[in-house]
């Protein structure tokens, strides 16, 4: 989990093996990022969120992908619809952020690494 001023973003796991990161701000739970997700033409297999990774509305995270590479990258929070709010259990995390595009960018350039 991290904290900043206005957000709480969290890591997030369900029973059939989804995982994502996803940001409670304003009062509504919102997905940052998740396995469904492709970045940089790859797909996920896992993410790692530091404790300081949320500023405000902008989210660092580390994606690990099927290639074993890993690359870390920010993402900017997307703004919730009017009237959402708080969503209660796991079908919050499928339905949070649906449909909404958001910015995720690499971090300095964004070179994923292979594991040594």
């Amino acid at each position: 989990m991290s904290l900043s001023s206005t957000d709480v973003a969290f890591l997030g796991f369900g029973a059939a093996g989804q995982q994502g990161i996803y940001d409670l701000t304003d009062g509504s739970l919102v997905k940052v990022v998740d396995l469904t997700d492709v970045l940089d033409g790859r797909s996920i297999t896992g993410f790692h969120l530091s404790r300081t990774g949320v500023v405000g509305d902008l989210v660092a995270f580390q994606a690990t992908f099927a290639d074993g590479s890993q690359g870390i990258y920010t993402a900017t929070v997307p703004v919730p619809e009017p009237g959402t709010g708080l969503l209660c259990g796991f079908s919050a995390l499928a339905l949070a952020g649906a449909g909404r595009r958001r910015a995720v960018q690499p971090i300095r350039g964004g070179r994923s690494n292979r594991r040594p």
